[in-house]
């Protein structure tokens, strides 16, 4: 949606207004619409005669309809009927491949039967786009090969240069040898050294519940410290499903997110891991010959070149024909193991009833319907502010910044607010009450991060015993200086 926006005052559009769904509510009943709660209550109210004034579009263009819900649709539908031209032109453009939020009751035949649930006064025109002006023609073959058909078009333009055929590099690992790591880690490394780490996506099913990610974060770290002298940033995924709604978080940084998260985005190197039959084991995911939706979407992701990895501990997804990835031209398999002869291990069982899971990942993106359901067997009250402020506390609160710039050589990096005072809260809570544990915990902790994670920095601060100690006093004995100084460590360890 950004984009949208940047590119309509980059052209200079005076006659198109741009909003996401919950901003064009909030735009048109004069409120503000936060949630899909909000949107509820909209629907349960009458539009006044100032909301429909607004409703005063020639065209109206609504995009990714795939992942259009009841409740997006009812809302909608309602400010359609209060158009006050009722002429007015509808265009629906959507890909039903990208639908991924089922559980989250999105439904692609609010796509693909568009016109039966949309009424509007003008005959319904269908028209297929498989063009792609973006991925390159050796992933859309890719792509077209495992899905028995021809589905994506690479169209995209050379601008007077000569485009570089790079092949989609089928890439062998193995996730149970240091070895592997490191020769993954290097190949991420090159392509950081080349585009820059804003250019570089790992992506997985899940980042959380994925072993091996911490590890490889270590080798890539270490590699371009060591050998390169350079720092990097990244972006890590606090959770598998949620959205990336500020694009600025991402900035400048590695990414290391889950397919859902990277929809809508792109990136001119993309790993893409647990390309094998591993990925059925992130999920209630059933085991077919034909891939789904998620895996068509990162596929797509990268602008130049994809790594597809496959560790060898697991098999071959079952629509991947092996002697097409020997002998096809567009694809080239790399073996990034120790062995000189790939050899896929012993079939993977997975039995998708048996899957361990977090109850607040079974209950965070219940759809809204039983969520309100739910509500009504409870007696509940909503605490919108603990603290009873006055106007002017009010507004300190609102002047404070969700998202922070921190310093760097050259470019921009934020954080979140919330993710530093997350993390630091327990161990301010812990130096206040018990400063002589702290002390002796927090010097534990540091010994214990040089261990495994081999930081150059850590085992400075602990060489040098007058510095180290130096800092632990300020946290100890300047209170006023502890969020700051306990924060400043936190980063040290988590990076």
């Amino acid at each position: 949606m950004n984009e949208t926006r940047i590119r309509t005052l980059k052209y200079k559009v005076k006659n198109l207004d741009v909003y996401t769904i919950h901003g064009f509510a909030g735009y048109v009943t004069n409120s503000l619409v936060k949630n899909d709660e909000s949107l509820i209550k909209i629907l349960a109210k009458e539009l006044s005669e100032s909301d429909k004034y607004k409703l005063n579009y020639d065209l109206i263009i609504l995009d990714e309809c795939q992942d259009f819900t009841p409740l997006y649709f009812e809302i909608v539908t309602k400010f359609l009927n209060a158009m006050e031209n009722p002429n007015y032109q509808l265009i629906i453009f959507g890909d039903e491949r990208q639908c991924i939020y089922g559980f989250m009751e999105a439904d692609s035949r609010y796509l693909t039967l568009a016109e039966k649930v949309f009424i509007n006064n003008h005959k319904w025109t269908t028209r297929e786009l498989k063009n792609s002006y973006r991925v390159k023609e050796e992933v859309c073959e890719f792509v077209n090969k495992i899905y028995g058909k021809s589905i994506i078009k690479s169209v995209r333009e050379s601008k007077g240069r000569k485009l570089v055929k790079d092949k989609v590099k089928y890439c062998y690992w193995y996730s149970n040898d240091s070895h592997s790591y490191v020769q993954v880690a290097e190949m991420i490394v090159e392509k950081i050294l080349k585009d820059g780490e804003e250019e570089v996506f790992i992506i997985a099913p899940s980042i959380s519940k994925n072993f091996y990610i911490s590890q490889l974060i270590e080798d890539i770290k270490l590699i371009l410290n060591e050998k390169y002298n350079k720092d990097i940033y990244f972006f890590i995924t606090k959770n598998d499903l949620d959205r990336i709604n500020d694009r600025d978080l991402i900035k400048n940084k590695l990414v290391i997110s889950t397919i859902h998260q990277t929809k809508g985005m792109e990136r001119k190197n993309v790993f893409l891991f647990n390309f094998d039959a591993s990925y059925y084991k992130f999920g209630k995911k059933e085991r077919t010959s034909i891939p789904d939706n998620e895996i068509y979407v990162a596929l797509t992701r990268a602008s130049s070149e994809l790594y597809i990895m496959h560790d060898i501990t697991n098999e071959y997804f079952d629509f991947i024909d092996k002697k097409w990835l020997n002998s096809s031209s567009y694809v080239e398999e790399m073996n990034l193991t120790i062995y000189n002869n790939i050899k896929i291990m012993n079939k993977t069982n997975i039995d998708i009833n048996k899957q361990f899971a977090i109850v607040t990942d079974m209950v965070k993106f219940l759809p809204l319907s039983i969520i309100e359901k739910a509500k009504e067997m409870f007696d509940y009250k909503i605490y919108e502010n603990f603290l009873k402020l006055n106007k002017n506390e009010i507004e300190i609160f609102r002047e404070i910044p969700y998202k922070i710039e921190l310093s760097s050589s050259s470019k921009r990096i934020y954080e979140e607010v919330q993710t530093i005072i997350g993390s630091s809260l327990s161990t301010i809570f812990l130096a206040l009450k018990k400063r002589r544990k702290f002390k002796r915990e927090f010097n534990k902790l540091l010994k214990i991060n040089m261990i495994f994670n081999n930081s150059y920095f850590v085992r400075y601060i602990l060489s040098n015993k007058y510095y180290f100690n130096s800092l632990i006093h300020k946290v100890i004995k300047k209170t006023h200086q502890l969020m700051i100084w306990v924060t400043y460590h936190l980063c040290l360890i988590g990076y």
